[in-house]
């Protein structure tokens, strides 16, 4: 797909954020001129996030956040996953315009 800039002076940065302080970093994911198609992008990441985010704490945390120590080598197998997602900040879109 090519960006045709001429017309439009804002195209619109879709991405998403993980990690805090020294291993905080941005992913860019497309760029777009349609708003509307990165609001409803970061809607949809988001409530997907949400959904996935509040499975693993039910299954995978104790009332304070701690990871539950089991004894099924099944939840171990999802490790890298709920730590992934528990790092992930959310998604975000924001404006870039460009001077003629």
């Amino acid at each position: 797909m090519e960006l045709n800039i001429s017309r439009e002076n804002t195209v619109y940065l879709v991405g998403y954020s993980t990690g805090q302080y020294d291993d905080f970093y941005i992913i860019n994911i497309f760029i777009t001129e349609n708003e509307e198609v990165a609001k409803k992008w970061v809607e949809k990441f988001n409530k997907i996030h949400s959904v996935w985010k509040k499975y693993f704490k039910e299954r995978f945390e104790d009332d304070e956040g701690y990871w539950i120590d089991t004894e099924k080598e099944e939840d171990y197998q999802h490790w890298d996953r709920y730590y992934q997602i528990s790092e992930i900040n959310g998604a975000f879109y924001k404006p870039i315009k460009f001077r003629q």
